[in-house]
């Protein structure tokens, strides 16, 4: 009895160069990582919810308090909008770029 075995390699190896490709290139991917980032993190700040998707828990008093002070303005500046994406030597940064939010 003999038995064959067939194995059409080519598509395999087509995946394993782009994959080796992409290594050697990684600046694409980390945008499309880091765009997605931002857009999940837009959608949890709407939706008030952790990333594991619980809700937020309400303000505390403090936090109510704090949010009437004169610096309450900044706070303002800082919203979810204002997130940015850097890509950086093989790094993602998402957040706030603070020297780029313009005071009033």
């Amino acid at each position: 009895m003999k038995i064959v075995i067939e194995i059409d390699s080519k598509n395999v190896l087509d995946a394993l160069n782009r994959l080796q490709q992409a290594a050697a290139r990684p600046r694409p991917a980390l945008l499309e990582i880091g765009e997605e980032l931002v857009e999940s993190t837009k959608e949890r700040f709407s939706a008030q919810t952790a990333p594991d998707g619980s809700r937020w828990a309400p303000n505390s008093p403090v936090t109510i308090v704090r949010s009437s002070l004169p610096h309450r303005q900044l706070r303002r500046l800082l919203t979810v909008e204002n997130f940015s994406l850097l890509v950086i030597q093989g790094l993602i940064k998402v957040g706030y770029d603070v020297l780029s939010i313009k005071c009033p």
